[in-house]
């Protein structure tokens, strides 16, 4: 049973390109938000930055624990099991890298969803590592995964 859900942050809940929140994020972020621990991750040039970003778009009410590394470091999932007290088959991480949160998931033993959006969506899994066990097109579908 899904007791976290660990969101990657850049094409995931938030569009680079159109530098905002995916349509859908906020009404799902209150569906999960005390049902659910909530984490987000993210990968950046500029850390510092990006956590500003995080403050000045308001998540930081909605998740338990942030973490941004610079670009290029592998993100570390497991910080946030640990953070949030779950064990690995109790976690979800929702990406859209097949090769980065997807394939890290999958090897810690997680719950995987790859969600298809943003320019990465064309990256096919290259080993077993990188096949999400669901696939989503719209956030939303999460509800159908855990609730």
């Amino acid at each position: 049973m899904i007791k976290g859900i660990i969101f990657d942050f850049g094409y995931t809940i938030y569009d680079p390109d159109k530098q905002s929140l995916l349509p859908e994020v906020l009404a799902l972020l209150e569906k999960l938000k005390g049902k659910f621990k909530l984490a987000l991750i993210s990968r950046t040039a500029d850390p510092e930055k990006r956590l500003q970003q995080i403050e000045e778009l308001g998540l930081n009410k909605w998740f338990e624990a942030v973490a941004v590394t610079p670009k290029g470091e592998n993100k570390d999932l497991e910080q946030f099991l640990e953070k949030l007290k779950l064990s690995p088959e109790e976690t979800l991480v929702v990406g859209d890298r097949v090769d980065s949160e997807i394939r890290q998931g999958n090897l810690l033993g997680m719950q995987t969803a790859h969600f298809n959006y943003g320019p990465r969506q064309e990256i096919k899994p290259q080993s077993e590592a990188e096949k999400a066990k669901f696939e989503i097109n719209n956030l939303a579908e999460i509800e159908n995964l855990i609730l």
